[in-house]
């Protein structure tokens, strides 16, 4: 007796449609210059489809009598089982260059992820004759392998591998004190973190209830669908240098304000630029210019707390905006960041000096919109670098 295999045929031809809708729009974006990152996300998907469409194969192959089918349900089955570990090999690759692992370190390591892969081609080609991961029977269906477990075991390892290197890189940020530690894009990490859960789920659900569908490769689908929005949230809202918001954020979030709060009642707003920028960019090039604005950004970070909105609005601008605490948390946040910027440029000798400018704006009764608070924190900055005589410097 043979299992129907319209619900698994159902199930993974909806879950093709979904991943060749995210393999077009990522195609159609990105149609030149893809970045490592981006060409391993999209055999991700590549690979995800042939594996969808093998699975849906074996189960209408399963049982059948006409002639060749049992040939072709081994073919499919042993190429099936093949491919299984792949993904993971992926998935630890997209997570080096993620992880700004070194290129010579990628390159390593990427011959020890094939390690697996042909461990597991090996089970998967001796099976077709001593029945290790799958056998298939002279009626022409499908049994589970006596090694089933191994196969398991080598398709999730590396991602069991990938989740405690992303863990540990993500637990050393959050414990770095200093201002230039790199700072990992949360969104992303976290998108990386979940990704190995779904798949880890799908695979325990397989191996105890589920036989009609192949859970484990329905659950990458999601996987890889948290990895896409992130990732296509991050391109937008994520200035590509600093890694704060950018401009597009802060203004979305504004005007979220304004649509919520048309006066502005508890909204307090910093705008704030480092200052002498410009002398900085111009007597020791850009590229110490971006590592400036980078310490800055960094060190702002490490002072905000989550209710907190950080952006970088453009050039040396930073813009925060609070709904709690008032303007003495938002004095209080500027003041902890000129005395980090201090302490960092006297420990690591810098030949420049570094400090930031502000101006608040506080939203009452009296503001009439948020482009309003937004003008009134710039004009209080005009004339913080005034009464400190720093703006005639900038315009050297």
């Amino acid at each position: 007796m043979t299992l129907s295999w319209t619900a698994a045929v159902v199930a993974n031809g909806f879950a093709m449609i979904v991943l060749l809708t995210m393999l077009l729009d990522f195609h159609g974006k990105q149609r030149r210059f893809l970045l490592r990152d981006q060409v391993i996300f999209k055999w991700m998907l590549i690979l995800n489809l042939v594996i969808l469409a093998l699975d849906a194969g074996t189960y209408v192959l399963n049982g059948q009598t006409f002639a060749g089918a049992r040939t072709q349900n081994l073919l499919i089955t042993t190429a099936f089982y093949i491919l299984n570990p792949l993904m993971s090999v992926l998935y630890a690759m997209f997570c080096d260059v993620r992880l700004k692992t070194p290129a010579r370190i990628q390159r390593r390591l990427t011959w020890l992820y094939w390690l697996p892969v042909a461990v597991n081609t090996v089970f998967a080609l001796l099976s077709v004759r001593y029945s290790l991961l799958f056998r298939i029977d002279a009626n022409n269906v499908y049994n589970r392998g006596s090694m089933l477990g191994v196969s398991f075991a080598l398709s999730f390892l590396l991602l069991g591998i990938s989740f405690v290197r992303i863990l540990v890189h993500h637990c050393r940020y959050l414990a770095a004190n200093r201002p230039d530690t790199f700072a990992f894009n949360q969104q992303t990490l976290t998108s990386l973190m979940l990704f190995p859960i779904a798949p880890v789920v799908g695979g325990i659900l397989q191996s105890y209830w589920f036989n009609t569908v192949t859970v484990v490769w329905l659950s990458t689908v999601i996987g890889l669908l948290i990895v896409f929005f992130n990732t296509q949230n991050a391109e937008i809202y994520s200035d590509s240098l600093t890694g704060l918001y950018n401009r597009k954020k802060a203004d979305s979030y504004m005007q979220s304000l304004s649509q919520g709060n048309g006066k502005g009642n508890g909204v307090y707003l910093a705008m704030l630029d480092v200052d002498n920028f410009k002398r900085i960019n111009d007597r020791y090039g850009h590229m110490t210019g971006n590592k400036a604005l980078k310490i800055v950004a960094d060190s702002l970070r490490a002072v905000c707390d989550r209710e907190t909105f950080l952006s970088r609005y453009g050039g040396d601008e930073f813009m925060l905006i609070s709904r709690q605490g008032g303007r003495v948390k938002l004095e209080g946040i500027l003041n902890r960041v000129e005395k980090n910027l201090q302490e960092y440029c006297s420990v690591n000798n810098l030949s420049y000096s570094l400090s930031i400018s502000a101006g608040i704006a506080e939203g009452d009764e009296n503001t009439e919109s948020i482009d309003a608070l937004f003008s009134e924190a710039d004009t209080q900055l005009y004339r913080s670098k005034t009464k400190l005589k720093r703006r005639a410097e900038d315009f050297q």
